[in-house]
């Protein structure tokens, strides 16, 4: 299933350079399976034109305030059928229109003509954004319950830097998928820990793993856009977390400096995601300078990491737990053992594999366990859907 189907979804594009951008969340929103029409107005048709929008959104533009179709009012019948509308970018004039009810865009039409969830995405020079009318009308439009995301600080159309930028199209499009997705885990505060965790050799070396951090941040975004308050604790990973409000981010290295803040954070949690490759071990001890290779006969003495996954089981009360865990053989028998023996109410399991490395991929498949043994299997699918499907069995079990 892809997240935005059958959902549809108004582009509108103000008269800005980042206008160019847009045609990518296009192509974004039509692979999620959403159906898009384009608005854009009368200056945006200077930066990208009719035919590419249309070509990318495979249905007609609104272009025309006058325009209608087979009789019918084009931005009447738009408000009526769209779920949501995205404006991006929107500039400090269309801005201004929108806070003083101006209707001569058929964007701006078609806004005043809905009553459903509205987003935008601001993108001008610093000054324009920091001018005391821009901030006025900026704050009307919050008092409507518009949403606004951005802008960001970068290059600028001016050459200068500065804020005003609009924000990255992958967390636009992110936003877009929070704003469509039922709410059904809202007033829940959920722990996730993700990536690998770094253990310290010397200042230059260290022990880890080949976790990329992208199955425990596809849940920490499915469980933010499902409306739950989420926080994040995270070795270094290969992938940025999700800028959505209701995720909170604690960044950490090693595996005692992730049990410290997920201690801290547990009493204040109901659910715990525990996917994480942690360290199993570090050394003894730290070297302070770089053990040079000179050195004959080297041996590292390693002690064993704290088992965060079964210090959350062992604690009463204890959170809803959900682990993971990846093995190489007898998956089933090793899994459901480690469900059992960590006191995990879920489990989820990976076969690493050369032909399923899991690690660093973008799709995943899972074996899920409880207390009593396998529960679902998920195939192979992209990891943001994964973690979707697990968190309806999460939520299925789930009391709050």
């Amino acid at each position: 299933m892809k997240q935005a189907a059958a959902k549809h979804i108004t582009i509108g594009i103000g008269g800005g350079i980042s206008a160019y951008r847009t045609l990518e969340l296009i192509r974004l929103l039509k692979k999620s399976g959403a159906s898009v029409t384009v608005a854009p107005t009368k200056a945006a048709l200077h930066f990208v034109t009719e035919l590419s929008l249309e070509t990318l959104s495979q249905s007609a533009c609104l272009c025309h305030p006058l325009q209608t179709n087979n009789g019918q009012i084009s931005h009447i019948e738009e408000a009526y059928r769209t779920d949501l509308i995205v404006i991006a970018p929107a500039t400090c004039d269309l801005i201004a229109k929108m806070a003083h009810g101006f209707a001569d865009e058929i964007l701006l039409q078609t806004l005043l003509s809905f009553q459903g969830p509205v987003l935008i995405a601001p993108a001008m020079e610093t000054h324009m954004w920091q001018h005391p009318a821009t901030q006025a009308n900026i704050e009307i439009l919050r008092n409507r319950g518009i949403q606004i995301i951005g802008p960001d600080s970068g290059d600028l159309a001016s050459g200068r830097q500065g804020l005003g930028r609009m924000a990255s199209v992958d967390a636009i499009f992110e936003h877009i998928l929070a704003m469509l997705t039922p709410k059904d885990l809202a007033g829940i505060q959920a722990l996730v820990t993700a990536g690998p965790t770094i253990e310290s050799l010397d200042p230059i070396r260290f022990l880890s793993n080949h976790s990329s951090g992208k199955m425990g941040v596809a849940l920490a975004k499915a469980l933010a856009q499902r409306g739950a308050m989420v926080h994040l604790v995270h070795g270094p990973m290969s992938v940025t977390p999700p800028r959505l409000a209701n995720i909170r981010t604690y960044p950490i290295r090693s595996a005692n400096d992730m049990l410290g803040q997920v201690l801290e954070l547990v009493d204040h949690v109901q659910l715990a995601i525990c996917c994480a490759a942690v360290a199993d071990y570090r050394p003894t001890q730290v070297v302070q300078e770089k053990i040079k290779k000179s050195q004959e006969n080297t041996t590292l003495a390693l002690v064993k990491n704290p088992d965060i996954l079964r210090t959350l089981g062992q604690l009463s009360p204890k959170p809803f737990l959900v682990g993971f865990a990846a093995e190489t053989s007898d998956l089933e028998k090793n899994a459901w053992q480690k469900c059992l023996e960590k006191s995990c109410d879920l489990l989820c399991a990976n076969l690493i594999t050369k032909a399923n490395p899991v690690f660093g991929a973008d799709e995943n498949q899972i074996l899920v366990f409880d207390q009593n043994g396998l529960i679902l299997h998920i195939e192979n699918q992209s990891k943001d859907r994964v973690a979707h499907l697990i968190l309806d069995t999460v939520r299925q079990r789930l009391v709050f």
